[in-house]
C-alpha cells in the first residue's frame, strides 16, 4: 500500500510541476479575451465599488 501511495504522490508532483511550467497570460488578459473589454471594465468597477462601500461601513 505504501508503494502505491508513493507512486501516486510522485505522479501528482509531476503533474503539478508540468502545470506550473506552462506560461499562461495574466488572469485579466484571459478574462478580457472571454468577456470583452467593456464587460471586464464594468466588472472591475463593480467589484471595486462593493469593496469601497464595505470598508466605509466597517470603519
Amino acid at each position: 500500500m505504501s508503494a502505491a501511495l508513493d507512486n501516486h504522490d510522485e505522479r501528482l508532483l509531476a503533474d503539478v510541476g508540468m502545470e506550473s511550467s506552462r506560461k499562461r497570460p495574466p488572469v485579466l488578459d484571459r478574462l478580457r479575451e472571454l468577456v470583452g473589454n467593456d464587460l471586464l471594465r464594468l466588472l472591475l468597477f463593480g467589484l471595486a465599488g462593493q469593496r469601497g462601500r464595505a470598508a466605509r461601513r466597517s470603519g
